[in-house]
C-alpha cells in the first residue's frame, strides 16, 4: 500500500545547573541583517484581523470582534492582479460590528458568518454590495471560531459546537445535521460526497450520500488520537495513477500534543480501495523503528519545539504552510515554508519568507502567487517557486565541564560526576535565524550511547549574520546535560551537530558540525575531616559591615 513518507521513528531535571553554569539572560531575537532575492510583495497594507483569497479576489476585514469600546467594522476586496481596491461595507455601530469572520470567497460573492445579525451572509461580487442572508444561525448552530465554510456541490458546510452542519448555498431548504461529535471539531474538508472532520478524538469521515443526514451506517474512524494529542489543518492529495492498490487518497493534518512544550507536526495517511483506516505502526520489542504497514500514519514534517504550523495548502506538488514562535505571547516571528509533496520526512523544507512578525495561519494561491498575512499590518504575496533563503551555521566551540573548564577543555574529567555540555554555533550568512536546533550526539567504541543524540536543556536559540557568543552568558550557547550511562570510566566521542534536521536551507553543512573525544578517569573520593576550632570573639551580627559580603561568599 502507498506509502509517501517515512514511519515516523519513536523514539535530570536541571536542578542546581547554575552551580556548574554561569547564569546569563536569554538572547534576544536578532533583526534581519540580509534580504532574499524573493522577498514577499505586500499587496494589501491595512488593519487585516479577517481575510480570504478566491475568485481572482482578495477581501480583508476587521471588526469588533472582541474589542472594548470599539463599534466600527469595514469589508474591502482587490483583485488579486493589484488593481481596483474598494470598500464594500463600513459599519460604526456597536451593535452591528462583529461580523465578516470566517470568510469563503466563492465564484457567487463571498460568505461570511455575521455575529451581530445572527446569520450566515453573503456580499455579492457586484453592486449593490448590500449583503443578504443565507442562512439564520445561533446558539449551537452557529460558526465555529475561526472556521471557515467548506463548499461543495451547491452547499455550505459549516462546523457547529460538536456538530456538522449544511444548507444550500442559496439559502433555500433546512439546516441538516452531516455529523454529531462528542467532542469539539477543529476542521473539516468535503471530497466528493465524503465529509472528514478532525475532534478531540481524530480524523473522522462519513459520506452524505444516502436517503436522510446524518448517514450514520458510512461514519468511520481514520485515525484515533491520543488522549494527549490534537489535529488540525485538514488537506488532501489525489493519486490516481500507477497500479490500482496505490491508488486513493492521502489525507494530510496537522497534529500537535496537549501540553507544553508543544510539538506540532504535519501527519498523513493514505486511504484508498484497501486501506481504509490508519493507525501508528507499534514497534516491535528489539525493533529500531516500526514496520512500515502500508495504512500506518506517516509524519511528513516537524517543527521546532514551540512553533504553530498553521493551516497547510497543496499547489502544484508543493506543499506550503506558515509557522510561528509561540514560545511566548511576545514572540509570533514567523516563516513561511514549502515541500514537496511526495518528500520524505527526512527530506528538509525551503523557508521562502522569513522573519514575519504576526504571520497569520492561513494562505492561500491564485495566479502563480502565494498569499499570506501579518495580522494587524497587511497581506502579502510571494511567488510559488520563490527561491529558498539559504543560511550558513557553523559549530564554533564544544566545552565539557564539572565546574570549571574552557573552550579547550582542559580541565580533566572525573567519571560518574554530574557534566554539562555547552556548545557554540554561528551564523556565516543569510538572514537572522531565531529557531536554530542543535543535538549532542555521543559514541563509545563506535556505537552510539543510550539515547543519542541529546537535545539541549534550553531548547532552539536565536542566531544572527555576523554574531558571536560570550561564554558569561547562558543562553548564548546550548547546553546538555550528559546521562549517567555516559559518563563512566573510560573514552567517549561527543559530536555537536547544529541544524541537523535540517529545518534550515544551508548548502555548506560541513561546517554545521564538531567532534570532540573525552576520557573520563576514576577518582578515590573526596574526604572531610572536621577540626573543632575554639574562639572567643564574639557572634556575628548583621549590623556588621562585612556579615553580608561573608554570607554572598
Amino acid at each position: 500500500m502507498l506509502r509517501v513518507v517515512s514511519i515516523f521513528t519513536r523514539l535530570a531535571t536541571v536542578c542546581g545547573i547554575l552551580a556548574i553554569l554561569l547564569a546569563a539572560s536569554a538572547p534576544s531575537l536578532y533583526a534581519e541583517t540580509n534580504t532574499p532575492s524573493d522577498t514577499p510583495t505586500p499587496v494589501v497594507t491595512d488593519s487585516v484581523e479577517e481575510w480570504s483569497v478566491g475568485n481572482g479576489l482578495i477581501y480583508w476585514a476587521y471588526n469588533c470582534y472582541a474589542d472594548e469600546f470599539v463599534s466600527t467594522a469595514a469589508l474591502k476586496r482587490k483583485p488579486v492582479n493589484g488593481s481596483i481596491q474598494r470598500v464594500l461595507e463600513s459599519i460604526d455601530d456597536a451593535t452591528k460590528c462583529v461580523t465578516y469572520r470566517n470568510q469563503l470567497s466563492a465564484s457567487d460573492g463571498l460568505y461570511y458568518l455575521d455575529d451581530s445579525e445572527g446569520r450566515i451572509a453573503r456580499m455579492p461580487l457586484g453592486e449593490p454590495y448590500t449583503p443578504t442572508k443565507v442562512k439564520a444561525v445561533s446558539g449551537n448552530q452557529s460558526l465555529g471560531f475561526n472556521s471557515p465554510p467548506a463548499e461543495a456541490n451547491g452547499y455550505l458546510y459549516w462546523i457547529g459546537f460538536k456538530q456538522i452542519l449544511r444548507t444550500l448555498k442559496d439559502g433555500s431548504g433546512a439546516i441538516e445535521t452531516v455529523a454529531t461529535s462528542d467532542s469539539l471539531i477543529a476542521d473539516i474538508m468535503v471530497i466528493g460526497s465524503t465529509v472528514y472532520w478532525v475532534d478531540d478524538s481524530g480524523i473522522k469521515s462519513t459520506s452524505v450520500n444516502c436517503d436522510t443526514l446524518p448517514c450514520i451506517d458510512t461514519a468511520g474512524t481514520i485515525h484515533t488520537f491520543s488522549s494527549t494529542t490534537r489535529g488540525a489543518g485538514l488537506f488532501h492529495r489525489v493519486i490516481n495513477s500507477g497500479p490500482i492498490a496505490l491508488r486513493g487518497t492521502v489525507i494530510y493534518w496537522v497534529e500537535h500534543n496537549t501540553s507544553a512544550p508543544y510539538t506540532y507536526k504535519i501527519r498523513n495517511c493514505a486511504v484508498g480501495p484497501f486501506v481504509l483506516a490508519c493507525e501508528d505502526p507499534v514497534v516491535s520489542p528489539g525493533a529500531a523503528t516500526a514496520a512500515a504497514a502500508p495504512d500506518a500514519v506517516g509524519t511528513f514534517y516537524t517543527a521546532t519545539t514551540n512553533w504553530y504550523i498553521g493551516k497547510p495548502i497543496l499547489v502544484n506538488g508543493n506543499i506550503y504552510w506558515t509557522e510561528r514562535d509561540i514560545s511566548s505571547v511576545n514572540n509570533n516571528t514567523g516563516d513561511v515554508k514549502r515541500k514537496a509533496a511526495t518528500a520524505a520526512e527526512a527530506d528538509p523544507a525551503d523557508t521562502i519568507a522569513t522573519n514575519q512578525t504576526n504571520i497569520d495561519g492561513r494562505l492561500y494561491a491564485a495566479n502563480d502567487l502565494l498569499f499570506f498575512a501579518r495580522r494587524s499590518t497587511g497581506i502579502y504575496s510571494l511567488s510559488l517557486t520563490a527561491t529558498a533563503i539559504t543560511r550558513d551555521f557553523e559549530a564554533s566551540g564544544l566545552e565539557v565541564t564539572q565546574a570549571i573548564q574552557n573552550l579547550a577543555n582542559s580541565a580533566p574529567l572525573v567519571a560518574n560526576k554530574t557534566t554539562y555540555v555547552r556548545a557554540y554555533g554561528k551564523q556565516l550568512a543569510g538572514p537572522s535565524a531565531p529557531n536554530v536546533e542543535a543535538r549532542l550526539v555521543g559514541a563509545k567504541n563506535g556505537n552510539p550511547l543510550p539515547g543519542s543524540p541529546l537535545q539541549p536543556l534550553n531548547g532552539a536559540r536565536a542566531l544572527t549574520s555576523g554574531g558571536s557568543f560570550d561564554r558569561a552568558r547562558l543562553n548564548d550557547g546550548w547546553y546538555f546535560q550528559l546521562p549517567g550511562s555516559w559518563i563512566g570510566a573510560g573514552q567517549i566521542t561527543l559530536k555537536l551537530e547544529i541544524d541537523g534536521r535540517q529545518i534550515h536551507n544551508d548548502p555548506n553543512r560541513a561546517n554545521n558540525a564538531l567532534s570532540q573525544t573525552l576520557t573520563f578517569q576514576n577518582q578515590p573520593p573526596v574526604c572531610v575531616w572536621t577540626v573543632p576550632v575554639r574562639t572567643h570573639t564574639p557572634l556575628p551580627s548583621t549590623t556588621d559591615p562585612n556579615f553580608w559580603g561573608m554570607v554572598s561568599h
